[in-house]
């Protein structure tokens, strides 16, 4: 652990970094394991910061987008439970930003207000260009949103995989 600090701080304050961290995951057996590289963020202070996984970071017309950014203002709208992020295919940027959103309970809202709520909260390049409403979500047996199910359904035509 101590060699990865040494090497992260050579990196810029308030850069991002995606080479170095690596979280590893214990998959049925414990000999067997996967690794899921971090995105991270280092502090002029020294503090570290995760900011999601380098599979989940969206590329739109060259702009590094992180959907766990996005998750965390989405989720502050009032009428919505539960919000996932995911980048969908696009000819001319690479990839657009997709949300997949469930409502609170006995809440209506349409993809427009949704959209026109985000622009108020950030940058242009981070709004989300539509937006899908669902009953609920796919999930793991542990309770997390299976992204890659989410994901599969947007790409599965598309000949590439970004």
């Amino acid at each position: 652990m101590l060699d990865f600090i040494m090497a992260f701080m050579e990196a810029s304050p308030g850069k991002y970094d995606v080479s170095c961290v690596r979280t590893l995951i214990s998959v049925g057996v414990p000999t067997t394991q996967k690794t899921r590289e971090k995105v991270v963020q280092l502090f002029d202070e020294g503090y570290i910061y995760i900011v999601g996984h380098k599979s989940d970071m969206i590329i739109s017309g060259g702009m590094n987008i992180y959907s766990a950014e996005i998750k965390a203002v989405m989720i502050s709208h009032p009428k919505i439970a539960e919000v996932a992020v995911s980048g969908v295919p696009n000819d001319q940027w690479g990839e657009n930003v997709k949300e997949i959103v469930r409502l609170q309970p006995v809440q209506e809202e349409t993809g427009e207000e949704v959209i026109a709520w985000c622009k108020e909260k950030m940058a242009g390049y981070r709004v989300p260009k539509s937006i899908d409403f669902v009953a609920d979500f796919p999930q793991t047996a542990a309770g997390k949103v299976q992204k890659s199910l989410l994901r599969k359904t947007y790409w599965e035509g598309a000949g590439r995989k970004i």
